[in-house]
């Protein structure tokens, strides 16, 4: 996402600890923030120190770019007609039930892992990995607020949450199978189920609208021999895969062999007064509540990618 008040690029990603393997996600990951001057010409950056595990593991909200810890995943971040900075993730609270019976690997080294820090055969069925929300008015890099929930997604897997929030203060979403529609972005008592099946193959949707205002999609098919497949819609609700020969278009190489390693693929104007609007805050009994929208803001699209990282434990309060 590029900040266009501080001409700062910044990217929210699903990353590792201990430099551990994909294969320790549900043990090992969470979401890591790195900012660039020009992502063309100079690499992301985080402020910490990737050698000090203590710093990693003990940051606090705002003061670190660890924005939240294991088990965290799938980060999307936008700025809101408002002008909020908006973040979903999937994420488990809590110690006591972790998603993965092995718990967080340590027999790791230059991403890859030990055979005894188990995979998703050691998955914990009985802990959902639900999608919540978080926001701050002031700074892509918080603080944040409390999350906040969205019903409907705590499934026995990830749900693969990829929204895009509209100029209108709605918001369209798409998962594994279904398709999401909330009125108001803000309220997560608005978000509903409208379409139980977009997509006939694939996972890890990645969502954008063009210049026209058509919805887009990307989906990765299979976990060996992968290739995306490209999905469009009207109205973000009935969707249909481009043809290409008779066949659905197909989409090969390294980008597109994971749907879900996403580019930053849209800018956004500055507010109005160059500053975010003040007021927004949770509440957990009516939903995410903010100031009502305003402006035309087309939404930012987030740019994940992973590697392996120290040590981290959750860090957003």
């Amino acid at each position: 996402m590029r900040d266009a008040n501080t001409a700062t690029y910044h990217m929210y990603a699903s990353e590792r600890s201990n430099l551990c393997g994909i294969s320790t996600w549900l043990g090992n990951i969470f979401v890591r923030h790195a900012t660039s001057s020009d992502p063309l010409s100079e690499p992301f950056l985080v402020d910490d120190d990737e050698d000090d595990d203590k710093k990693a593991a003990t940051a606090t909200n705002g003061s670190s770019s660890v924005v939240n810890g294991v088990f965290s995943h799938e980060p999307a971040v936008f700025r809101a007609p408002n002008c909020s900075f908006v973040l979903f993730f999937a994420a488990v609270y809590g110690e006591a039930n972790p998603p993965t019976y092995k718990g967080t690997c340590e027999a790791c080294s230059d991403g890859i892992s030990d055979s005894s820090c188990g995979n998703d055969q050691d998955r914990n069925e009985s802990t959902s990995l639900p999608t919540y929300i978080v926001l701050s008015d002031s700074s892509p890099t918080g603080p944040w607020s409390e999350p906040a929930q969205i019903p409907g997604t705590d499934t026995d897997v990830d749900s693969n949450f990829s929204p895009v929030i509209n100029a209108n203060g709605s918001l369209t979403a798409l998962t594994r199978n279904d398709v999401w529609f909330a009125s108001d972005w803000s309220n997560v008592s608005s978000y509903a189920i409208v379409n139980t099946q977009w997509c006939e193959d694939g996972e890890d949707p990645f969502l954008w609208v063009d210049g026209r205002g058509v919805y887009h999609c990307l989906v990765h098919v299979n976990r060996e021999e992968t290739y995306g497949v490209h999905y469009w819609s009207l109205d973000g609700v009935g969707w249909q895969a481009t043809s290409g020969g008779g066949q659905s278009l197909r989409v090969g190489g390294a980008v597109c062999q994971r749907a879900k390693h996403r580019l930053c693929v849209q800018g956004a104007a500055p507010c109005s007064d160059g500053r975010p609007r003040k007021g927004g805050r949770f509440n957990q009994r009516s939903g995410v509540r903010l100031l009502p929208h305003g402006g035309a803001e087309r939404p930012l699209l987030h740019a994940p990618s992973n590697r392996g990282v120290k040590n981290s434990t959750r860090v957003l309060e």
